[in-house]
């Protein structure tokens, strides 16, 4: 399909006819060149140019991809007011309300919560509709609780200068107050109520190129809201084709700039312009020939979307050698989110009910027995074949709701799995004398020694550079973890010099920690961690100072708080300090600080797995054991820390 706009006019005159099969212009010297004959050269190479592309794609056709995508999960937030700030007009300073159009790309912050979000697009108010801003979260406020904003609340612009305040409406406020939504196979049109906060509905799409009128048009990236307050919306989108002839009037980059900068007594010629931007049809809505239909969408669900250009031949014979020589393998690794369905009881579900007691169509039942996978952005190649995600997808999964039972069946197997353990304290309770007797007790298996750290149990030596505490016949259980964490002591009563292995357990062995806050910042509740291990040490990129010592000590607790909370910050501190006290008293009051985190390792789970025990024998005394003197089969390390006889013993689970 050739351009729309006719250039056969005043002032180009460009009358090319392709059926002339004209395929050069011939300049001839002494003859003067035509403005039309300049403008056909062009012609002419655009001809050749369509012909291949009208063989290779359709009108509208993906050819570099600009990946299309719907996001029914875009958080909105109503503005009930919004600042004026100070602007100067003339000489004078006068008060305005703040364009909030200028705060996209933005990040906002709830004063009361804590929550940070970044504002992707916006919507100004109108007599129907109040400011309204489109957000990314990207954290969970003060408490690592609060996935949203709070209503009511006061947000600032993050590092804004003559920024304005925004506030949170609340429900039934703010308006829109109701909305109304259209049956997209009946066309009954029904009115539900529409919250301060929810989902709203976009069509992003990527930059790339398409086949457009015979050119290969680029198009920019852009984000159209097609349902400001809704997730389940009905349209078809796509792009609008607009050519215009631009002329230096209006772009002065057109001028003559053969002296470096641009001549505006040398206007020189106009240029023929395409440009693509997304719009929005209602899914029965007629369209003319100037659009290009992107994505179709009904109830929330696409129906159906533009793909690239298939280059199936060339494309095949690339994913078959790439598979060959490298497999299938992850460049970029999707996050994983399982979710359940449908929200009940604070418990992260995608689907809130709707006013017919339905979860995204299902029952309450029905979605009981379903639960979803988020797959964040990733690169991949299957098989040969690139798979790019670039936004978040959900996909539906059943859960396991059936079993299969068999009997009489042979399995056959090579033998249980085998282990060679040594530094045996106690044994194995197959038949221990005097206590209860459970043929198959639980082993639980570790992916760490006892004590967290070195496997030592308090039997180093009191000069070694780290020190241990005695944890034989003690137990972590499912939800424990440990983690290594540098303090830098700032109590001036508890010296790190104070902190030796006789003294270890006694000074430091419960830190606290305030795990929560009011509004106002008050602590409201207090957690706390066991010190296992600890050694003093030097971190040249904190300072690199030889005399400034820092404690790092390791810890055990729960995995939630030790992952989500003991970081080197805490947002509701006046100076965003993880501290530590040394009794609950002190975290409730806030004194006698003992320290605060500048350093840390990711957290370890100790428990992996958990076996029965099949078999436990003496496999091999070891060297130094007296079979006449000594009852005891293995010794280990004595409690002064020198090394004693040690056996070896084999070890059957299943």
């Amino acid at each position: 399909m050739p351009q729309k706009t006719n250039l056969n006019v005043n002032p180009y005159y460009e009358d090319f006819d392709a059926t002339k099969n004209f395929y050069k212009i011939l300049f001839r010297p002494g003859y003067s060149i035509q403005g039309r004959e300049l403008t056909q050269v062009q012609s002419i190479l655009q001809n050749q140019i369509e012909s291949f592309g009208r063989y290779a794609f359709k009108q509208g056709q993906m050819v570099i991809p600009g990946e299309v995508g719907l996001n029914t999960k875009l958080d909105y937030v109503k503005l009930s007011s919004v600042s004026e700030v100070a602007i100067s007009e003339g000489n004078d300073i006068v008060y305005k309300k703040y364009d909030i159009t200028q705060l996209i790309g933005q990040q906002v912050v709830g004063l009361t919560s804590g929550v940070i979000a970044t504002i992707i697009s916006v919507n100004l108010a109108t007599e129907e509709s109040a400011d309204t801003i489109y957000v990314n979260y990207l954290t969970s406020g003060n408490s690592n609780t609060e996935p949203t904003f709070r209503q009511g609340e006061t947000l600032e612009v993050v590092d804004g200068v003559n920024t304005p305040l925004l506030v949170v409406g609340t429900d039934g406020s703010v308006l829109p107050t109701s909305i109304s939504i259209t049956d997209p196979d009946s066309g009954n049109v029904t009115s539900i109520e529409s919250p301060a906060m929810g989902y709203a509905s976009a069509v992003k799409v990527a930059e790339g190129i398409y086949f457009i009128n015979g050119y290969f048009v680029r198009n920019k990236e852009d984000l159209l809201i097609i349902d400001e307050y809704y997730d389940k919306p009905s349209a078809k989108v796509g792009f609008v084709i607009s050519e215009n002839i631009i002329t230096p009037e209006e772009d002065a980059s057109l001028y003559d700039n053969a002296i470096g900068s641009s001549n505006y007594t040398a206007p020189g010629a106009h240029r023929l312009s395409i440009s693509l931007s997304l719009k929005e049809f209602a899914l029965d809505a007629i369209t003319d020939k100037n659009f290009i239909q992107l994505i179709t969408v009904s109830r929330g669900v696409i129906q159906k979307k533009v793909s690239p250009a298939d280059y199936s031949l060339l494309e095949n014979t690339l994913a078959r050698r790439t598979f060959d020589e490298s497999g299938d393998y992850v460049v970029d690794n999707f996050a994983i989110d399982v979710r359940e369905y449908a929200q009940k009881d604070n418990n992260n579900g995608i689907y809130s009910v709707d006013e017919f007691g339905l979860y995204n169509g299902l029952t309450s039942s029905e979605s009981a027995r379903k639960m979803i996978a988020s797959i964040g952005p990733g690169k991949a190649y299957i098989k040969g074949y690139e798979i790019v995600n670039k936004e978040i997808k959900y996909l539906e999964i059943n859960k396991a709701r059936e079993s299969l039972s068999s009997d009489n069946v042979t399995l056959k197997t090579k033998g249980l799995p085998s282990f060679t353990i040594t530094n045996v304290f106690g044994s194995v309770p197959l038949n221990k004398e005097g206590s209860d007797l459970t043929a198959y007790p639980d082993v639980f298996l570790y992916s760490s020694f006892n004590d967290g750290s070195i496997g030592l149990n308090n039997t180093e030596l009191t000069t070694d550079h780290r020190q241990t505490l005695d944890r034989r016949g003690l137990i972590f259980n499912s939800n424990d973890a440990l983690k290594t964490i540098t303090i830098q002591v700032s109590s001036t009563t508890t010296l790190i010099g104070n902190i030796t292995d006789g003294t270890f357990q006694n000074l430091i062995g419960t830190l606290y920690f305030i795990k929560s806050r009011s509004d106002v910042g008050s602590p409201t509740s207090v957690g706390s961690v066991k010190s296992i291990s600890y050694a003093v040490v030097n971190k040249p990129l904190i300072n690199p100072s030889v005399s400034v010592k820092f404690l790092e000590l390791t810890v055990t607790g729960s995995k939630n708080e030790l992952d989500l909370l003991l970081l080197e910050y805490d947002n509701g501190d006046a100076e965003y300090r993880r501290r530590f006290y040394l009794t609950e008293g002190d975290a409730q009051n806030q004194t006698n600080e003992f320290g605060f985190i500048v350093d840390y390792r990711q957290s370890i789970t100790p428990v992996i797995g958990k076996v029965k025990p099949s078999n436990f024998y003496l496999q091999q005394r070891a060297p130094g054991f007296n079979s006449d003197s000594d009852i005891i089969l293995s010794k280990g390390r004595l409690s002064g820390g020198s090394s004693a006889y040690n056996a070896a013993f084999g070890f059957f689970v299943f």
